[in-house]
């Protein structure tokens, strides 16, 4: 199985006690799917060097310029 991630920001309110909750997570895409989101998790947030923190925050803000995910668009979470 082949799959690709980014990361993204999902409206989760099952973490929210059904209230709207918009998190940065890393998201998964399964080939099998059609490339789909499939899965999502928490996401890295630390780095070993400050070009690593800085290739963080530039992902963290491509997820801010794309539309927010919803956890029911999910199959599972990872």
């Amino acid at each position: 199985m082949s799959f690709t991630w980014n990361y993204r920001f999902v409206n989760t309110p099952s973490e929210n006690d059904g209230a709207d909750w918009i998190a940065l997570k890393e998201v998964v895409y399964s080939d099998e799917a059609g490339l789909k989101p499939t899965g999502f998790g928490e996401p890295c947030v630390g780095a070993e060097n400050i070009d690593d923190v800085l290739w963080l925050t530039d992902k963290w803000a491509e997820a801010a310029n794309k539309p927010v995910l919803h956890e029911d668009q999910f199959t599972k979470e990872v």
